[in-house]
């Protein structure tokens, strides 16, 4: 983070506490998380504020179920945050107290129809090797589906790694003998507990 919002930098103070009034007249509970100001309802995140350098941000952290009538939120790493949404503010800028609070009561409404965003399920592109032993051995097949898509993808990705086709296959009967066992690629790897 460029400041601490805790103490963030003079030219949003104003901005900050107009935004607080509005806040202050839900049922939100006040708390400070990662450093900011956080407003939470029924436990959960509902709306950040944080002020830097060059811009203010106000944070919707279930914002991508917003209707957004303003086309005001956006998504500040695309590939990154899933359903976490922006609102920036540039200095100088107001806002208006209607169109936030109308905001805010759909962050509520969300939070109260309990919506979460779900990722999809990502598809592993197998090595073609892999693939064809998984659908010839039912056994390993149903053992490597147990394993979660990390996992799996670990195993993957050790097989794709090879260069030569002699090694791939060496790869391919490691990773079916250590999935029938219900071990993982670095099992041997891990601190007993």
């Amino acid at each position: 983070m460029e400041e601490n919002i805790t103490n963030p930098p003079q030219q949003w103070s104003t901005l900050m506490a107009d935004i607080e009034i509005v806040l202050e007249k839900f049922p939100l509970k006040k708390t400070i998380k990662w450093g900011i100001p956080v407003y939470t309802y029924m436990r959960r995140n509902i709306v950040g504020l944080a002020g830097f350098k060059h811009h203010f941000a106000l944070w919707f952290y279930n914002g991508v179920f917003h209707s957004d009538p303003e086309q005001v939120l956006q998504n500040a790493q695309k590939k990154k945050t899933k359903s976490l949404r922006q609102w920036r503010f540039l200095p100088h800028s107001s806002i208006d107290p209607i169109v936030l609070a109308n905001y805010i009561q759909e962050a509520i409404q969300i939070e109260e129809q309990g919506l979460r965003w779900i990722e999809e399920p990502k598809e592993l592109d197998l090595d073609s090797i892999l693939e064809q032993v998984l659908r010839h051995d039912i056994n390993f097949s149903t053992a490597f589906e147990k394993f979660s898509l990390a996992k799996r993808n670990e195993f993957n990705s050790y097989i794709l790694e090879a260069k030569q086709l002699q090694t791939k296959q060496r790869r391919v009967e490691k990773v079916k003998n250590l999935a029938l066992c219900g071990q993982s690629l670095n099992e041997k790897y891990k601190k007993k507990k």
